[in-house]
C-alpha cells in the first residue's frame, strides 16, 4: 500500500509579487509619525464626514447624494492622474541627482534607529507610496464610472432609493470615498514640501562642495 504525498509549493517571500508593495506600505507607516497621521488622515476624515452629514441632513432626495459621489469620482480621475504624474516626476528628479548626493542621502549615519532607514529610503518610500495609492484610486474610480454610468437615470424612477436605509449607506460610502481622495491630495501636498527641502539640500550640498574645492 502506497501513501500519497501531498505536494507543497515553497513560497519565496523575497521574490513574491506583492513583496515590493508590502515593503512600500510598511516603510511609509514606519517613517510617518503619529502626529503626521493625525494631520494627513484626520483632516480628510473630518472634512468628508462634515460634508456628507450636512448634505444628508439638508437634502431630501438620495439621488443628490448619489450624484455628488459620482461627481467626486469623476473629478478624482483627472486629479489622481495629475498627482501621480507629479510624484513620478519628483521621484525622477531625485533619481537623476548626482551619485555623490545619492550616496550622502543613502548613508546610515544620519539615522539612529536602523542602518537601513536612510534618508534616501524615506524619500523614495514617501513618493512611491503616493504613486501607488493614487494609481489605485485611478483604477477604482474608472471601475466605479464603468459600473455606475446609468445608475443616476435609474435612481430617479427606482422607488426603493428613497428610503433611509439607502441614504445611510450612501453617506457612509461618500465619506469613505471622499476621505480616500482627499488623503491622496494631502499626500502630494506633503511630498511637495519634501521636494522643496530636497532642492534646497542639493543647493547647499553643491555650495559646500564648491567651498571645499576653493579651500584646497
Amino acid at each position: 500500500m502506497t501513501r500519497r504525498v501531498k505536494k507543497t509549493k515553497e513560497i519565496d517571500k523575497d521574490n513574491s509579487v506583492n513583496r515590493d508593495f508590502i515593503e512600500i506600505v510598511k516603510n511609509y507607516k514606519k517613517f510617518t509619525t503619529k502626529s503626521e497621521w493625525k494631520l494627513i488622515l484626520g483632516l480628510p476624515i473630518l472634512f468628508s464626514a462634515l460634508t456628507f452629514i450636512f448634505m444628508g441632513t439638508l437634502e431630501d432626495h438620495n439621488t443628490v447624494l448619489l450624484k455628488s459621489i459620482l461627481k467626486i469620482n469623476q473629478v478624482s480621475i483627472s486629479v489622481m492622474a495629475i498627482l501621480a504624474g507629479f510624484n513620478t516626476t519628483s521621484l525622477a528628479i531625485i533619481a537623476a541627482s548626482s551619485p555623490r548626493i545619492l550616496m550622502n542621502l543613502n548613508s546610515p549615519e544620519f539615522i539612529e534607529q536602523d542602518k537601513n532607514d536612510t534618508i534616501l529610503r524615506q524619500l523614495v518610500s514617501f513618493f512611491t507610496f503616493a504613486i501607488v495609492f493614487q494609481l489605485g484610486i485611478l483604477v477604482a474610480a474608472t471601475l466605479i464610472t464603468m459600473f455606475t454610468e446609468n445608475i443616476v437615470d435609474l435612481s430617479e424612477v427606482f422607488v426603493y432609493l428613497t428610503g433611509i436605509w439607502v441614504r445611510i449607506p450612501l453617506i457612509i460610502f461618500g465619506i469613505l470615498w471622499m476621505t480616500v481622495v482627499l488623503f491622496a491630495l494631502v499626500l502630494s501636498l506633503r511630498n511637495a514640501t519634501l521636494l522643496y527641502r530636497y532642492i534646497l539640500f542639493i543647493g547647499d550640498f553643491s555650495t559646500n562642495e564648491e567651498n571645499n574645492k576653493d579651500k584646497e
